[in-house]
């Protein structure tokens, strides 16, 4: 029973070994570590790119990428496809797509007012212009301070100079997280 017990576990380690290796070559390329199919791309929709990323995090998780590379890779990635949709949309906008717009590759194209902003400078209405400027001279008093109140150390005694009225003030919660900054050179 041993004998049979052992030959199982050999081959079962041996299977495993080569579950692995075949994910390793499907979801990943020697020169980057990760792979990207291009030419797949037509067919994604959102739950296959889900999918894709799941899987690629996987790889990561597994040890056969390197998280690091992977982020830097990621990163590149984003930078890369963020410039080339905003040097090609011009391009597509001038072309058109017509009043019915087209559906091509799972993604559905339309023409629709995009960027829509509302300049009031010029409508003439005095109680605008009047909360405007109260915001605006509010932001300042605000923003200086919140400078001051960084500045805080510990407990410490204030107050207005106007009223004479005093309180005791703490240093605002400081949040975030030690992470990674990724900057393109």
């Amino acid at each position: 029973m041993g004998a049979m017990k052992s030959a199982f576990m050999e081959m079962r380690e041996e299977e495993t070994s080569q579950q692995q290796l075949n994910h390793k070559e499907s979801a990943t390329n020697h020169e980057t570590g990760l792979s990207l199919e291009l030419h797949d791309w037509k067919g994604l929709n959102k739950a296959s790119i889900k999918e894709k990323v799941d899987a690629l995090v996987t790889t990561i998780q597994d040890g056969w990428v390197d998280p690091v590379e992977a982020l830097i890779f990621a990163k590149k990635g984003g930078e890369v496809f963020t410039l080339l949709e905003k040097n090609v949309r011009d391009l597509a906008e001038a072309k058109g797509v017509g009043k019915d717009g087209l559906e091509k590759f799972n993604v559905k194209v339309s023409e629709a007012m995009t960027g829509v902003k509302y300049d009031y400078s010029k409508c003439g209405d005095i109680t605008l212009d009047k909360l405007q400027k109260e915001a605006a001279e509010l932001d300042v008093k605000i923003k200086a301070r919140q400078k001051f109140l960084q500045t805080v150390t510990g407990k410490q005694i204030t107050g207005d100079s106007y009223t004479g009225e005093a309180w005791e003030v703490m240093p605002p919660i400081k949040s975030g997280k030690l992470g990674l900054k990724c900057e393109m050179q």
